[in-house]
């Protein structure tokens, strides 16, 4: 599936609501309450609770999303869950189609950022594996995009895991990064991982191997594996 980054979806731009729609597809979007869930929705989208909670219930009827609630002795967790109409969306890709040389040349140039995160101490997780999927494993010579499945994996153990976790908050807070909210603050040590892999590269799709079940049963290849 493929998105033109031009156009809207209920009433905004259709790559702010996929990325509301990823951060379902990740499970970030939970909470005590619904109030919790349309904070976490607003900054996403970088506007105010009131359009987040029209766009969550416009989600939810439209089957993007579906509402879970849990009951556990603490109380009743509420959470939105990406339905495969939303996983679909999630997936789509907006960037122009690639060659097949210049989707070696983004898979060569991840490998090495993978060797270089597992190398460096101060990160808290390593890049266990790198699987790529879709129109990578095809004979085509024009792509859509490089879909590249990720495992991430804890560096440490116990409370070295909390210590070393803490310090990249406050490294990321020290040097100018500013968070939404508490949980986007608790997250970054992971989410710096994802975005160094990431590097702002548009054709390059990255999918979480533990939490994305889309791909569960589709043809994929090892790319990286660390030792």
């Amino acid at each position: 599936m493929r998105l033109n980054s031009k156009d809207m979806l209920f009433g905004l731009p259709v790559l702010k609501i996929r990325a509301v729609i990823r951060h379902a597809m990740n499970d970030k979007l939970w909470g005590k309450n619904m109030n919790e869930i349309y904070e976490k929705v607003s900054g996403i989208l970088k506007t105010n609770s009131r359009q987040a909670k029209k766009l969550v219930g416009s989600l939810i009827v439209e089957g993007y999303l579906n509402l879970k609630k849990q009951k556990f002795n603490w109380g009743t967790q509420f959470e939105l869950i990406a339905s495969p109409k939303g996983r679909q969306f999630g997936l789509a890709t907006a960037a122009l189609p690639i060659s097949r040389q210049n989707a070696d040349q983004l898979l060569s140039d991840l490998i090495e950022r993978a060797k270089k995160i597992n190398a460096n101490d101060d990160l808290v997780y390593y890049v266990g594996c790198l699987r790529v999927f879709g129109s990578f494993l095809s004979g085509k010579e024009t792509l859509g995009d490089l879909d590249i499945g990720f495992k991430l994996v804890q560096k440490y153990e116990g409370d070295e895991f909390k210590k070393h976790k803490q310090a990249r908050i406050e490294f990321a807070i020290d040097t100018g990064r500013h968070f939404n909210n508490y949980v986007e603050q608790l997250c970054w040590p992971r989410d710096e991982i994802i975005k160094t892999l990431k590097a702002r590269k548009r054709s390059l799709s990255l999918h979480d191997l533990e939490s994305d079940d889309v791909f569960s049963k589709t043809v994929s290849k090892i790319v990286y594996m660390r030792d």
